[in-house]
């Protein structure tokens, strides 16, 4: 049983030497600088520019340099939204986004909704 268990350890711990290492990417000493490309209804790959709604993309970038606390803040400062609160922080807000209620708006970040429609 000794021996068993000894084999099979060794084989075990010897399977990372037979891992085959990643290759170093080979570049041409070139950098290229990529639109920013935005899934929209469809779902399919758009450019902003291309997109037939209004469409306001903020990148983290943009978001480091503030310090905001809420999703209302950073409407307020980036596009034309206006947030209603009740009650006091953490409570329910409403928000009328270019004409448009909540119902009618959609806020995703990283794919995830950060609203209920």
């Amino acid at each position: 049983m000794k021996k068993i268990f000894i084999l099979c350890l060794s084989l075990l711990l010897s399977m990372g030497a037979w891992a085959e290492e990643t290759p170093e990417p080979t570049t041409n000493g070139k950098t290229y600088l990529l639109e920013p490309i935005i899934v929209t209804a469809t779902r399919y790959p758009e450019h902003l520019k291309d997109i037939p709604a209004h469409s306001t993309l903020l990148s983290s970038s943009k978001l480091k340099n503030f310090n905001f606390l809420s999703l209302g803040e950073i409407l307020r400062k980036f596009s034309a939204g206006e947030m209603n609160s009740s009650g006091s922080l953490g409570q329910v807000q409403t928000l009328s986004l270019r004409g448009h209620s909540s119902s009618q708006v959609l806020f995703l970040l990283e794919g995830r909704k950060l609203n209920y429609l």
